[in-house]
């Protein structure tokens, strides 16, 4: 098991072996390093994301529909599929309904993620080859911000709820 101070000396001796050289030149460390560093973090991801997974469909109280349904009014029907009124009142009960903008922000987060990692993949690796970021990296924080608008619906949901009456 790796406590905090076995990470800190690994961490420590990585950044040893891809450092620059003191002559100021730099040197890139050996392919099959930097293949291996790579791997390592997007196996560290995908584990990540299994063990999340795994932890929230065991629990009894957690579901995937629950998370991604919004709270809905509905009205208190009769046999005769009047509204239930108690002293003019109608009754209303609330349940969970599918939610299509929590759909949309769900599969939009998933896909941002795998594109963040994948470009995370190759910045890492450009890194590794010249010591610097790429030239396209800011670009690319861009482009990822730019896919945020995948969550537009969700979010002008959330604020128009808010000012709904009730």
């Amino acid at each position: 098991m790796l406590t905090r101070s076995n990470s800190v000396v690994i961490s420590a001796g990585l950044m040893m072996l891809i450092s620059e050289p003191a002559r100021g030149e730099w040197t890139p460390p050996a392919t099959g390093f930097i293949y291996t560093v790579i791997a390592i973090v997007l196996l560290a991801t995908i584990i990540a994301l299994i063990t999340v997974a795994q932890r929230l469909s065991s629990s009894a109280n957690w579901s995937l529909a629950d998370a991604l349904s919004e709270e809905t009014d509905l009205t208190v029907s009769d046999a005769n599929n009047m509204p239930y009124t108690v002293n003019a009142v109608v009754i209303k009960k609330t349940e969970l309904r599918a939610s299509s903008s929590r759909v949309i922000a769900f599969v939009g987060m998933i896909a941002i993620l795998l594109m963040f990692v994948g470009f995370g993949a190759f910045i890492l690796w450009g890194f590794a080859i010249t010591g610097e970021l790429p030239p396209g990296a800011s670009s690319v924080v861009q482009y990822l911000l730019g896919g945020m608008t995948l969550f537009a619906p969700y979010i002008v949901n959330k604020f128009a709820s808010m000012f709904a009456a009730k």
